[in-house]
């Protein structure tokens, strides 16, 4: 899966698209930088278990020059 536009491709399938999420709890944080990824519009945070829905999505890299992966070190 690419993390900048979230397409996933296994071999002989149809490529999907994955949703981001952002928790901003310390583990995600520390680990991810507060960001998950996933199919479908409800996943679990990988480091507190905490239920992420759409209205913790946000828009990827490619399509969001506000997304904090786009501002210069």
């Amino acid at each position: 899966m690419c993390k900048w536009c979230g397409y996933w491709k296994k071999d002989g399938e149809e490529q999907k698209q994955c949703n981001m999420f952002f928790c901003g709890c310390s583990g995600s944080v520390g680990d991810r930088g507060g960001y998950d990824w996933g199919l479908g519009n409800e996943i679990a945070c990988q480091s507190c278990g905490k239920i992420l829905t759409e209205k913790n999505q946000v828009k990827w890299p490619a399509v969001d020059q506000n997304h904090s992966w786009n501002k210069k070190a």
